[in-house]
């Protein structure tokens, strides 16, 4: 990424990797990955951003090259976004996937003087649990089990993956994910805890849009077209959670990308330039 700097930095007590790239337009843009994930998620996204705009990406306290005092969710982790944001030259455009998205909705709706735009990709809804019944993603499972073994044990599956891509002509995308391996296998205990949490960060969200919404902000939903393709009543009520999320904005909008939830890998285009259509949206 252009200009790349990555730091510890001491963020609410924690010490928190931040990364930073790019220059040109504003205004700046800051990245939030999906449970248990680090900010390598966005391997193929921040770069294009970066060409020509300000970027941060961050790992969440317990997750990545964080530190490892445990994760943090809920109003604690929206107070660390914005103390993260307040250092930013002005308003950001948020960009979050997955768990990581509602964590970007939550900042939206409680600090709106720093957040300019907002991007949700395959976002989580506060009421999916009840509106999805048991549905539960497979790798979820297999992290959750995986996430039971030994460290050494753990670490040495991530290695297993890592190696066996080095010795593959793979192509960018499966490279990508193929790295992204091993950094989360060192942290997948992460995983549970932030899986074990999501009923804290559901509740939270949940009384913030009983009283707030987005105004006008400029604000996307990518929704995965391939997401429930076998039961159309679970695939239209994850696409109404995802109308409802971006009906919050008088700018709103969803848009179905040809793709399942892991969006920033299997379709990054589609991410960059809802990014860009926000931004210019904003006006800077």
């Amino acid at each position: 990424m252009p200009g790349e700097s990555s730091s510890l930095c001491a963020v609410g007590g924690r010490r928190v990797r931040i990364v930073d790239g790019g220059s040109g337009d504003l205004p700046p843009v800051f990245f939030d990955a999906a449970l248990g994930t680090p900010l390598e998620e966005w391997a193929l996204v921040a770069p294009a951003v970066a060409a020509r705009r300000r970027v941060t990406l961050w790992d969440r306290p317990g997750i990545g090259e964080s530190d490892e005092g445990g994760t943090v969710t809920g109003p604690a982790l929206v107070a660390l976004v914005a103390e993260v944001l307040r250092t930013r030259a002005s308003p950001s455009v948020l960009v979050g996937h997955s768990l990581g998205a509602l964590h970007m909705l939550c900042v939206a709706l409680e600090h709106p003087d720093l957040v300019c735009g907002l991007v949700l990709v395959e976002p989580s809804h506060p009421d999916q649990r009840t509106r999805l019944g048991a549905s539960q993603d497979p790798a979820l499972l297999v992290a959750n089990a995986a996430g039971a073994l030994p460290q050494p044990v753990r670490g040495a599956l991530g290695s297993v993956i890592a190696f066996a891509g080095s010795l593959l002509p793979l192509d960018q995308r499966t490279r990508a994910m193929t790295d992204l391996a091993p950094l989360v296998a060192r942290r997948l205990a992460a995983v549970n805890q932030e899986h074990a949490s999501t009923e804290v960060l559901f509740s939270y969200a949940a009384e913030l849009l009983q009283g707030k919404t987005l105004g006008d902000l400029p604000t996307e939903v990518l929704t995965g077209s391939h997401n429930f393709s076998d039961d159309d009543s679970l695939r239209a009520e994850w696409r109404a959670m995802h109308d409802e999320l971006a009906a919050l904005s008088s700018q709103g909008s969803r848009h179905l990308v040809e793709c399942g939830h892991n969006v920033p890998f299997a379709d990054p285009a589609a991410v960059i330039e809802a990014v860009e259509r926000v931004a210019l949206a904003v006006g800077h």
